[in-house]
């Protein structure tokens, strides 16, 4: 098979999915969230911000998926710059919710 028909075949196999209504796909978001939500990118609400740009938009600015964070943290000592960091992910996390 040369490369057009491969990339004609699997765009037939995605564009449903693609042509979801933004809500409707926030639903989906909404209910796959875990119980925990972290900011792992395999789980849910990050993995579904990497499927397409529709789907990134539709996620990044559904607030209800972003107002709750799971972190574990080991209480040993960390220099100000992986502080910050976290902090600064923190914060953009929850910006989210106040869209």
């Amino acid at each position: 098979m040369n490369r057009k028909l491969l990339q004609k075949a699997f765009k037939c196999i995605v564009s449903p999915f693609r042509r979801l209504l933004v809500s409707i796909l926030q639903e989906i978001a909404y209910y796959a969230l875990p119980a925990q939500p972290s900011w792992f990118v395999y789980q849910s609400p990050l993995s579904l911000a990497h499927v397409c740009k529709i789907w990134r938009i539709g996620v990044l600015g559904f607030s209800p998926l972003w107002k709750e964070l799971y972190l574990e943290m080991q209480l040993v000592w960390h220099d100000e710059t992986v502080l910050s960091t976290l902090a600064s992910q923190i914060n953009m996390w929850f910006s989210r919710n106040i869209r």
